[in-house]
């Protein structure tokens, strides 16, 4: 009897030397869910991502997230739940390579505060049939230059990833200009991007190897050329150059985007073809498309793929807009060889089952449905191939496209662990007065 006795208090004891609950937790009860070091939504039910300075942010706007770390403007990040209650959302913020890996510096290298930030700012949806929370947060002063990954968890699982961001801090330490050669494209070049990266004062020993560049398109990462090192140097005034023979700085130009809003439920918007207010939620059919390729350019402006919501119905917009299914349609002769996506900003420029379409041999179209919040959006449609992406198969090339371009330059010496973003420049090709 002692014996027994014994036994428990040891087993008691040792219970009570268990690893902690929440370690347990985290390993048997939180989802499986893999980092990706990209713009990338871990839910279905997260919605409307944005990442802008303030004035923009209500929209995505063509160009890449970007501020000063001198003097900037702060970064806002907003995005919808779709869920009737709130959630302890934090935020964390990961220092990266320029090839977005991430870097080895410890948090305190970078941060000013202790990197964890809880969202505390959000408003519940009023009077729409899509109940959903909109969270806002402003992202925190950094203390170095270069590339970040905002990651967004819910507590108290740090790996139960919501959403992740990109986003860039600068301090143009290496001015960057363009050269008249930018204007010498034709429709066989497309739009090759040429520049000039002056590094007074930057003590590098060896300019070629130590600087490299990132070119990006309407704010798109998932064709973004990166790794550009200069092709000459300029020693009497400590410029390197950069220009290419072999096309490596070439985006194809593709053509503006189509465009179609959904500001308002009660009137139909801009290439909208019908309306079901009855329906839960509102359902909307934009006018059936036709493929581009081979018609003359035509043009028109455009937010080079994004999106801005707007709500016409009402004086807000963050939570009094609804969500309404949008089905898109695509008129196609014959089955292509690939997968056909609708794409833009409005599926974070994305590839994914969420908007990729759906072949119907009986109509001859390519259709998908997206819910989506109440505004004006950018869109094209994107082929992947088996062996290769081929974006402008249904929109065609044409070099009169007006598109935003943006360059980003970054130093990498001996012994650094980091590697600092210089310089930023954007630019705008064929842009017309507005």
């Amino acid at each position: 009897m002692v014996n027994i006795r014994i036994f428990l208090l040891v087993v008691v004891f040792l219970a009570g030397q268990c690893v902690p609950v929440a370690y347990q937790a985290t390993t048997d009860n939180s989802p499986t869910k893999v980092l990706l070091y990209k713009d990338a939504v871990y839910e279905n039910e997260i919605k409307t991502v944005t990442l802008a300075p303030s004035d923009f942010m209500n929209s995505s706007h063509g160009k890449i997230p970007a501020s000063s770390l001198v003097g900037g403007a702060p970064l806002l990040l907003g995005f919808d739940d779709l869920a009737d209650k709130t959630y302890n959302y934090f935020v964390t913020i990961r220092h990266c390579n320029s090839d977005w890996a991430p870097s080895s510096l410890p948090d305190i290298d970078y941060m000013k505060d202790y990197n964890e930030f809880r969202i505390t700012k959000y408003e519940m949806s009023l009077n729409t049939k899509v109940s959903y929370v909109h969270y806002t947060f402003e992202v925190p002063e950094v203390k170095l230059p270069g590339n970040y990954l905002l990651v967004v968890y819910r507590d108290p699982y740090k790996d139960d990833y919501i959403l992740s961001k990109r986003f860039v801090v600068f301090d143009n330490r290496a001015p960057i200009s363009l050269p008249d050669q930018l204007m010498g494209m034709n429709q066989t070049t497309g739009h090759a991007i040429n520049f000039d990266v002056r590094y007074a004062g930057l003590g590098l020993t060896d300019p070629l190897n130590e600087i490299t560049a990132t070119l990006i398109q309407n704010g798109r990462w998932d064709n973004a050329i990166e790794g550009l090192r200069p092709t000459f140097i300029r020693d009497n005034n400590e410029t390197v150059e950069f220009r290419f023979f072999d096309h490596s700085n070439r985006f194809p130009p593709g053509n503006e985007f189509r465009y179609f809003g959904i500001e308002s439920i009660t009137s139909p918007g801009v290439n909208v073809r019908s309306i079901d207010r009855e329906a839960s939620p509102v359902t909307v059919g934009l006018a059936t498309d036709k493929p581009k390729t081979g018609l003359a350019y035509s043009f028109h402006r455009d937010l080079n793929g994004g999106f801005k919501t707007v709500n016409y119905d009402a004086n807000n917009t963050t939570h009094y807009a609804d969500y309404l299914k949008v089905r898109f349609s695509l008129n196609a002769e014959q089955k292509v060889p690939g997968d056909v996506y609708v794409l833009g900003e409005l599926a974070n420029w994305g590839l994914t089952n969420e908007n990729k379409m759906v072949w119907d041999a009986v109509s001859q179209q390519y259709v998908c449905d997206l819910l989506l919040k109440q505004g004006f959006y950018n869109y094209q449609y994107y082929l992947k191939e088996e062996t290769a992406n081929n974006g402008n198969y249904f929109e065609g090339d044409h070099v009169d496209t007006e598109n935003r371009y943006e360059v980003l330059v970054y130093m990498k010496r001996i012994g650094d662990r980091g590697e600092p973003l210089i310089g930023y420049f954007q630019f705008g090709i064929n842009e017309r007065p507005r």
